[in-house]
């Protein structure tokens, strides 16, 4: 990949759909909370402030001892990102 123009867009849609995968693997109890972080940490550093508020609803969801509210926040976080990635996709068209 000597020249790729789009090389930040398709890191963001890889970092986001790595975090998926993981938030569906941690629901379903095959990962682990570190991986989580490890999740959250790539988002923050690919979005910056655009990811704040979905981090910030992972967090909320991680620490809450209700299943059907930690599914929630995952999953209004995970689609807060994802609409951050389809708005990078308009861009360059």
């Amino acid at each position: 990949m000597a020249f790729a123009p789009y090389k930040t867009r398709l890191a963001r849609s890889r970092a986001a759909s790595y975090a998926a995968e993981t938030l569906a693997a941690y629901l379903q109890g095959r990962e682990r909370l570190y991986a989580v972080e490890d999740a959250l940490v790539e988002l923050q550093a690919l979005f910056g402030a655009g990811a704040c508020l979905a981090v910030k609803l992972i967090r909320e969801g991680i620490a809450s001892p209700d299943e059907e509210h930690r599914a929630n926040c995952f999953d209004r976080a995970m689609g807060m990102i994802e609409r951050q990635v389809r708005g990078d996709a308009a861009d360059c068209t």
